[in-house]
């Protein structure tokens, strides 16, 4: 069994009570080492984090700041995770494009909350306005790092606008007592409590039932038939129903169903979800480039059904594109994938041995793959199409994998 430890450290007020919590997450549990922090540009971080803590009890009724990058931002849908819990501080290692801001906009208006590092006050005010960073929730100073320069820059400012100062790494009494001068609400550093370790257990989610969801969410399939797909996974469904009921999408009582849990995400945020929980499992480091080649076969196999007259078979086609790596992907056999027994004969047939209609559509998928100009040439010309046809074919799968990978971004 796998184990996930999340560092939890009290933002205290001026009275030297609790008000929030800062959460930061670390790869071990041995003694005297430095908390690593893992949650900026690491969507990982948020999937373990609502799959592995039981939030409520981690929090203690309280909201905690969690830390997010750019990049996290833009490529992870942030809208399905708990907003009464959760204030995103964006972290100094970022950038603030007009990308980013108005994601963040999009997620205030939708009630989430937001904290910036001092370091982009100015990035805010050009790209955007004093109006817009009155819209963040706390501006967060490294006391370590407190450019005085900049304080005093927009002292005046954080006045009139009623800003929310947060000073962190605050370790001495000295300390403290200046950021109290300065105007600081809250207070967060060693000088108060180291952060307190909490140990969680990880939990797998079996990737091939989650790309059978996606495959079955994109094609407009019966939400029946989904909800039956996670049923017949426990781990599947563990983890959801630990997702649903951490991010508190139902005020009334606990969901103990998968069909309460699709019911209440709805397809959209199910998507988000399922991406989420499937890009960040384990090995995404070492798998992510098989994921997106399987994806992009996924979407040839599905185009080339129409070019080779086999509209049929588009649904099936995209299934076996999609796993047709996941031998390489999950590092077992595929005959053991497919004994699992979710699949329809020709499925099965076309995954193992190439075979059938859907074997040939997949022998094509790598020809293109391969980018055998003289194979390419004589497939045209047998379909009686312009090479330029099949060319635009695969620029459009290409283009595919890029969209999916930013459809976790969707509101």
């Amino acid at each position: 069994m796998e184990f996930a430890f999340l560092g939890r450290q009290p933002i205290l007020d001026c009275d030297g009570e609790v008000a929030y919590y800062s959460l930061l997450f670390r790869r071990n549990n041995v003694r005297n080492l430095p908390l690593k922090d893992l949650m900026p540009g690491d969507a990982s971080a948020i999937a373990q984090l609502m799959h592995t803590f039981d939030i409520d009890k981690t929090l203690e009724g309280k909201k905690a700041l969690v830390k997010v990058d750019d990049q996290t931002i833009i490529k992870t849908d942030l809208s399905i995770l708990p907003k009464e819990h959760m204030i995103f501080e964006l972290t100094e290692r970022s950038s603030f494009s007009t990308k980013v801001s108005n994601v963040i906009e999009s997620l205030m208006d939708q009630g989430f909350e937001f904290a910036i590092t001092h370091l982009l006050i100015d990035d805010v005010i050009q790209k955007r306005d004093e109006a817009f960073l009155a819209r963040f929730k706390f501006i967060v100073f490294n006391v370590r790092k407190l450019d005085f320069d900049i304080y005093h820059k927009h002292e005046m400012l954080f006045r009139r606008l009623g800003s929310t100062l947060v000073a962190t790494k605050v370790e001495t009494q000295q300390g403290f007592d200046m950021c109290k001068r300065l105007g600081f609400s809250y207070f967060l550093g060693y000088f108060f409590e180291q952060p307190r370790i909490i140990k969680g257990k990880k939990l797998a989610a079996d990737k091939i039932t989650l790309m059978q969801v996606l495959t079955k969410l994109r094609s407009d399939e019966e939400i029946g038939e989904i909800i039956k797909l996670i049923k017949y996974s426990p781990d599947v469904s563990l983890l959801l129903l630990k997702f649903i009921n951490a991010a508190g999408f139902s005020a009334k009582k606990e969901v103990d169903t998968i069909t309460q849990a699709v019911n209440l995400l709805g397809r959209q945020k199910l998507t988000s979800w399922v991406m989420l929980t499937l890009f960040t499992a384990k090995g995404e480091s070492q798998n992510q480039p098989l994921v997106d080649s399987s994806l992009m076969r996924a979407r040839m196999m599905e185009l080339l059904c129409d070019i080779v007259k086999r509209s049929e078979y588009k649904s099936q086609a995209y299934m076996v594109g999609l796993l047709s790596l996941s031998d390489a992907i999950f590092k077992v056999p595929m005959r053991d994938i497919v004994d699992k027994g979710f699949f329809s004969d020709a499925v099965a047939a076309a995954l193992i041995n190439g075979e059938g209609e859907l074997g040939k559509i997949l022998k094509l998928a790598l020809i293109m793959e391969q980018g055998n100009f003289k194979k390419i040439e004589f497939i045209a010309q047998k379909l009686k199409l312009p090479i330029e046809h099949l060319s635009a074919m695969f620029q459009d799968a290409f283009t595919y994998v890029r969209e999916v990978k930013k459809s976790m971004q969707k509101r």
